[in-house]
């Protein structure tokens, strides 16, 4: 009985979570310099090679750098540095960041994205962006307009077994306990799913 009581108890009691105080993130704030230059070691390579690593449906959109690109930036690159232009020019603070990139994002009709402006720190940076396409298609994808050699045969629509429509041997499957399950909402509307028939359990 007294167990029963405790348990009650200990149910009724509110639960006390350890509040967390504004000193101990600003200690660990305080380690972050508001000057710390982080574009050392990230820029437009990194992040190509991150895009490889993490995959390629990312809600990009593709850009394709006009013809007369070079003449453009060369164009406002005097515009805000006169005389001084030059590959390693450097921005002097966020306003005037922020006035090349709406010029060229009225120029080019491309603009950059939230995660790469702390790697914009000289002009050379913003000519490198604008003179770089970006694709959004994936490999397999630009595989189906390549020019493949005689040796390689692409099967971009897979074939899925169903023991209703392949009869060829009876509706036997090669993995006869085995389901085909389509979880995608896409897919599920091209591809018909089945669960095997399993002895145990």
């Amino acid at each position: 009985m007294a167990a029963l009581l405790k348990h009650g108890v200990h149910i009724r009691s509110p639960l006390i979570l350890p509040s967390i105080g504004l000193s101990s993130m600003k200690c660990g704030l305080s380690n972050i310099s508001a000057n710390e230059d982080f574009s050392a070691t990230t820029k437009l390579k990194d992040n190509a090679i991150a895009l490889a690593s993490k995959g390629f449906l990312r809600s990009l959109k593709p850009y394709n750098p006009p013809d007369n690109a070079e003449q453009l930036m060369l164009s406002i690159g005097k515009k805000f540095f006169g005389s001084n232009l030059g590959k390693n020019s450097r921005i002097n603070n966020s306003q005037e960041k922020f006035d090349i990139l709406a010029e060229c994002h009225r120029a080019f009709k491309h603009s950059v994205p939230n995660s790469l402006l702390h790697t914009i720190v000289t002009f050379g940076d913003i000519a490198e962006f604008y003179q770089s396409p970006v694709t959004t298609t994936t490999p397999l994808d630009e595989m189906k307009v390549m020019t493949l050699p005689p040796n390689l045969h692409i099967q971009h629509d897979y074939v899925r077994f169903h023991p209703d429509t392949d009869v060829m041997f009876g509706g036997v499957s090669a993995f006869p306990k085995s389901s085909t399950i389509v979880t995608g909402l896409k897919y599920k509307k091209k591809y018909k799913g089945y669960k095997a028939k399993t002895s145990w359990p």
